[in-house]
């Protein structure tokens, strides 16, 4: 369980929006919490690719370098 201390003005907007959604506080919540998490998730492995991809370069490069003499 975790507790949130929150403005009664933002509790208040975060209700409304809730209720739009037909959600309760603790949903709404919930998964915008599993959404930023899902999104750093996805971020974090797309740079491990980007890094691997960068490794995969620079070691073409170094191999085209050394066949062209360069």
């Amino acid at each position: 369980m975790i507790q949130f201390r929150i403005k009664s003005e933002d509790k208040k907007r975060i209700k409304e929006i809730a209720e739009k959604q037909g959600k309760s506080i603790s949903e709404l919540l919930c998964n915008y919490i599993n959404e930023i998490i899902e999104k750093d998730y996805t971020k974090e492995k797309y740079q491990e690719q980007l890094d691997k991809r960068v490794i995969t370069t620079e070691g073409k490069l170094i191999n085209l370098k050394e066949k062209i003499g360069w």
